[in-house]
């Protein structure tokens, strides 16, 4: 099944270095931008 049927793009803006950062992160872990991002919300949202 394709992963990307459960999936929608959305675009946001983000602070330029912290763009950079997360980059350096992703490369440096292996874990794709948007695993990090999508993780990220999830525990955001789960701590509210």
């Amino acid at each position: 099944m394709n992963d990307l049927v459960n999936r929608e793009r959305i675009g946001t803006s983000l602070p330029i270095q912290l763009v950079k950062d997360l980059k350096e992160y992703s490369k440096k872990s292996m874990i794709p931008v948007s695993r990090i991002i999508e993780q990220a919300i999830k525990e955001y949202l789960d701590s509210k």
